[in-house]
């Protein structure tokens, strides 16, 4: 009976020694009772995710999209892989307003945004509204470096979101199942959809036209269903968008110019280190080189493209139109661009004119 109760002692004390024999202690610079694939690092954190949405195409020959890849790749490049960019394309989560409230509550952490949806936020982008008011892409980036993109910066902070970067959007041309738009007589009756804009939507209707505001997630249906006569993008998102095929005619209007801009929810941001928001700064102003590169080498080539899909192009009396706008459209606006004061307004509007560094 000793002799038995002996050997299981023996026993017990065999199998407390077993871990410390095969090196599985902690002490031996592992966690006991863990294994690891060969390769593999337990202790690498999983990469921090950062969502970006944006409301253009998917297809990779639109601009949005280069530029949204050139940050994912920039920005997973420079952090070594700390951050893992998804980009979220065509309005996946969300219209523009949509996304930039989440960016706002912080649950999106990026955005890149037309202007359109930025008035209803930041009043002093209704500025950038003003058709015929911004001449050519120099004109636009000498604007963006001014102290007028310096405030616009500071309005953004107040509300809770940071402006990473300018990209231009392009200038907006009409297109339409009716007839070619050469004079503002050809707008006459024309349904026009329209982002939800207040000068946007003053403007079509100064035109001549009946300005119907919608989503653009809801565009497509809406000119196949003969809902609106037409709309205005660039070349770019009317080709990738497949509007050439519920559209006949495009008209090269270039009646609005639109800024975009890569923002970040600042409570995102703050909660980066200091060397973590340098990268993201970094990414974001190489995605914005990068979309305003494809933007310039692909515009005609997009129109010849529209062409080739069987769509009219025609030439449009720009001087026609600007009449209108200067003399109609912007002192509409004048007020509320002077935050109440219609000197200051016209005043800031002088001021954009006197960057055009062509004038």
């Amino acid at each position: 009976m000793k002799k038995s109760i002996a050997l299981v002692l023996v026993l017990c004390i065999c199998m407390l020694m077993l871990p410390a024999c095969s090196g599985g202690s902690p002490a031996a610079g592992g966690t006991a009772g863990t294994s690891t694939a060969a390769g593999s690092s337990p202790d690498k954190a999983a990469p921090v995710v950062v969502k970006l949405g944006h409301i253009a195409s998917s297809d990779m020959s639109d601009p949005q999209q280069v530029g949204a890849y050139a940050l994912k790749e920039k920005l997973e490049e420079l952090s070594g892989g700390y951050y893992q960019v998804d980009i979220y394309p065509s309005g996946q989560l969300g219209d523009s307003r949509t996304m930039l409230e989440s960016v706002q509550m912080g649950t999106l952490e990026m955005q890149e945004i037309e202007n359109g949806a930025c008035s209803g936020f930041v009043t002093e982008t209704m500025l950038w509204d003003l058709p015929y008011l911004i001449k050519s892409l120099d004109h636009a980036e000498a604007v963006f470096n001014s102290g007028i993109g310096d405030n616009e910066r500071e309005k953004f902070l107040d509300i809770g979101v940071r402006i990473l970067a300018f990209d231009h959007g392009g200038f907006r041309y009409f297109t339409n199942n009716a007839r070619p738009i050469v004079t503002p007589a050809d707008m006459k009756g024309l349904k026009m959809r329209v982002m939800e804009s207040e000068i946007m939507i003053a403007t079509v209707n100064a035109f001549g036209g009946n300005a119907v505001p919608m989503a653009f997630s809801e565009l497509y249906s809406a000119l196949q269903q003969g809902t609106v006569d037409g709309q205005d993008n660039p070349a770019s998102s009317t080709y990738n968008n497949s509007f050439q095929d519920v559209q006949k005619y495009l008209s090269l209007s270039g009646h609005f110019y639109f800024p975009r801009r890569y923002v970040v929810s600042e409570s995102f941001y703050q909660a980066q280190s200091p060397e973590h928001q340098k990268m993201i700064e970094e990414a974001a102003a190489y995605a914005a080189g990068a979309q305003n590169d494809a933007y310039v080498n692909t515009n005609d080539q997009f129109i010849e493209k529209l062409k080739a899909a069987g769509m009219e192009v025609n030439e449009v009396d720009k001087d026609a139109f600007a009449a209108i706008s200067e003399q109609v459209i912007w002192p509409q606006f004048y007020a509320k661009l002077g935050n109440g004061d219609e000197a200051a307004g016209k005043a800031l509007v002088q001021s954009v004119l006197e960057l055009d560094p062509e004038k």
